[in-house]
C-alpha cells in the first residue's frame, strides 16, 4: 500500500499481484456529492437527533 506522492491516489496489492489504484482526493463540491448521496436535506426532526448542539439549517437545495 502507498499513496502517490500529490496524495490523491492509493495504491494497494493483493496476494495473487493484483493492483488496485484508489482515487482518495476530496472532490472539489464536497458538499453537493453529499447532498446527491443523500438525495436531501435533514428534516428539523431529523437535525435535533444527529447535531443537536447546530442551530437547524437546509444544507441541501
Amino acid at each position: 500500500m502507498a499513496f502517490s506522492p500529490d496524495g490523491q491516489t492509493l495504491a494497494t496489492g493483493s496476494h495473487d499481484d493484483t493492483a488496485w489504484l484508489w482515487d482518495v482526493g476530496a472532490p472539489s463540491d464536497l458538499p453537493a456529492v453529499v447532498c446527491a448521496i443523500a438525495a436531501d436535506s435533514l428534516t428539523r426532526e431529523e437535525w435535533a437527533q444527529y447535531v443537536p448542539e447546530v442551530d437547524f439549517r437546509v444544507v441541501c437545495h
